[in-house]
């Protein structure tokens, strides 16, 4: 069963960055990752399509990744969602708001997989 996970990151470099990484899994079949460049398309992506996991930056224009994570865990609960951002001073909000780990870039790459596929 392919994991789903829904990257949510302004910026396009990320998007490779994550593509070059999993590549292998990708490939395989063992992960599927879709990407949304702010949290309202990930919002409206979540309406009509399911996902195991978010990953979802914390600087974005219009909507933070910390305002998203409260929406998402307003409506779905039980859905996982990773923070992730370049200040650490963002960890303990993350943390109040139900994340399921807060990662400080640079992101650790295995440590995100065994997160993503535990």
């Amino acid at each position: 069963m392919s994991k789903k996970v829904l990257v949510v990151d302004d910026d396009s470099m990320m998007h490779m960055l994550y593509q070059a990484h999993f590549r292998e899994e990708m490939s395989s079949g063992k992960a599927i990752f879709y990407f949304k460049s702010s949290g309202q398309d990930a919002l409206d992506f979540l309406e009509t399509n399911t996902v195991d996991i978010i990953l979802s930056d914390v600087n974005m224009p219009k909507m933070t990744g910390l305002e998203l994570l409260k929406i998402i865990k307003n409506k779905y609960p039980n859905l996982d969602v990773c923070i992730i951002s370049a200040f650490k001073d963002h960890e303990q909000e993350a943390s109040d708001l139900k994340a399921k780990v807060f990662f400080q870039k640079p992101v650790k790459m295995e440590k995100l997989k065994g997160i993503i596929f535990s």
